[in-house]
């Protein structure tokens, strides 16, 4: 029977790198969550987490801000990811017709409002008019 390999421990890391460097953040969330040899090489690498936000984030503002007050390259790409999902979450329920049968106001769930632009809302009330 064949022992697992832990490609870390065999490539050398630069090749690690350039592979790590081709995944999406979210992908290399888990992979620095897989073992703590794949934590270290990846998920302690502020370098490519930097690499990953200033290519990601369109308010770098925010970014040196967060930098500023101590968060890592890391957790600053996390919290972007975690907004993101959220306001995108939110979104594809309104485009998919999730609050099409809401009566009031009051009937509408906590978390169904994010910041839209018109052009989604145009989408949103195309799709309401059409069912």
């Amino acid at each position: 029977m064949a022992v697992p390999v832990d490609i870390m421990d065999v490539l050398p890391m630069e090749i690690c790198m350039e592979i790590a460097l081709k995944m999406d953040a979210s992908t290399l969330c888990y992979m620095s969550q897989t073992c703590k040899s794949w934590n270290n090489a990846i998920g302690n690498t502020e370098w490519l987490w930097r690499l990953l936000c200033l290519k990601l984030i369109d308010d770098q503002m925010y970014v040196q801000k967060d930098r500023l007050q101590g968060f890592s390259w890391k957790v600053r790409l996390s919290v972007h990811i975690y907004m993101n999902y959220g306001y995108n979450a939110i979104k594809r329920h309104w485009l998919d017709g999730t609050y099409s049968n809401i009566n009031s106001y009051h009937d509408l769930p906590t978390k169904c409002m994010c910041p839209m632009d018109l052009e989604t809302w145009g989408q949103v009330l195309e799709l309401e008019l059409c069912r």
